[in-house]
């Protein structure tokens, strides 16, 4: 899954000037590519981020798969929190895959995060819709990430 932990392998510079090393294929061909995108995040915090999420991929991806249209915007200044919603999100239209079982928190590029303090975990957050038309999925988003 690419959300806003993933964001910030933008950042890392794909080579360094004058050296001749790929950074971006060791993660891309690394078995721990997940908790290397984490602890990239350590780096930098944000003020906010936003995630469209009017139409995603619930499997498949990233170029091609089967689509859902879930019709929001979720923003936060906490990436885990932003992604554990994200999760969430996916798994209420149908997601497919590892992040689709299981505690949220314990999907492998999220749990690392929480461990070095990056956000908060699934459990800790609160989601707050910013109209009423938007209750409903806040609720339903909330339950799911109650349960870690």
């Amino acid at each position: 899954m690419t959300l806003s932990l993933k964001n910030t392998v933008g950042l890392v510079a794909k080579t360094v000037p004058g050296e001749g090393h790929d950074y971006m294929r060791d993660l891309h061909r690394s078995a721990d590519q997940r908790a290397m995108i984490a602890e990239a995040n350590v780096a930098w915090r944000p003020a906010l981020s936003v995630m469209d999420c009017l139409e995603a991929f619930v499997d498949g991806g990233p170029e091609a798969g089967r689509r859902a249209a879930p019709g929001v915007f979720l923003a936060s200044d906490d990436r885990c929190a932003l992604d554990a919603a994200a999760i969430a999100l996916l798994r209420l239209h149908g997601m497919t895959g590892p992040a689709a079982r299981g505690p949220i928190g314990e999907t492998a590029q999220l749990a690392r995060a929480i461990a070095l303090g990056v956000g908060e975990a699934p459990r800790d957050v609160t989601v707050v819709p910013v109209e009423p038309s938007g209750r409903d999925v806040a609720q339903r988003i909330g339950e799911l990430l109650a349960r870690g």
